[in-house]
């Protein structure tokens, strides 16, 4: 068994457009690698359902990132994350769960 901590990245995913969706999946894909590079394992949920928008409603999504959030050590909150409905939702949980809350901007 690992000894490495997993870690889930929060932020923005939604946008007003499927370019500013790519961007958000981007910069979340970016930040997960230099998690990786830095010995955490890491959930992305911006990588994991990239594009799967209409699939299923927003609710479905967020529930699974929140349950998967209960297996995870930490939370990386992206910049912006105050922004994102679900990235805020994630935050409340992992407060509540005690979870190790690490800002992209030291916040």
């Amino acid at each position: 068994m690992s000894s490495r901590k997993l870690i889930m990245v929060c932020g923005p995913y939604r946008a007003e457009s499927v370019w500013g969706i790519t961007q958000n999946i981007i910069k979340a894909r970016s930040i997960a690698a230099q998690l990786w590079s830095e010995g955490w394992d890491v959930f992305c949920p911006h990588a994991n359902t990239a594009h799967f928008d209409g699939i299923c409603e927003d609710e479905v999504w967020l529930n699974f990132t929140c349950r998967m959030l209960t297996y995870c050590d930490a939370v990386y909150m992206m910049e912006n994350w105050e922004n994102s409905e679900g990235s805020q939702r994630e935050y409340e949980l992992a407060s509540k769960l005690n979870k190790e809350i690490i800002y992209q901007n030291g916040g």
